[in-house]
């Protein structure tokens, strides 16, 4: 029997030309059944200016993530 395996991923900000950025990091599996790196788009500094903020919001895509690996 396979081991679920549980992340907590991460989130970093990007700097970008206009706005920062925060993204959502995880791996994920693809199609065949391998981890693959995958990256998710949270939202600008203006929208959640500190790192507790875009967590909070991240929180959704966390627990997707979660169970899409359990599986």
């Amino acid at each position: 029997m396979r081991r679920v395996r549980y992340q907590d991923c991460s989130l970093q900000l990007v700097k970008g030309k206009k706005h920062h950025v925060w993204t959502y990091r995880y791996y994920g599996p693809d199609q065949d059944g391998n981890r693959h790196y995958k990256r998710t788009r949270i939202g600008t500094t203006e929208d959640y200016p500190t790192k507790a903020a875009a967590l909070k919001a991240a929180e959704a895509i966390r627990l997707a993530v979660r169970f899409e690996s359990a599986v």
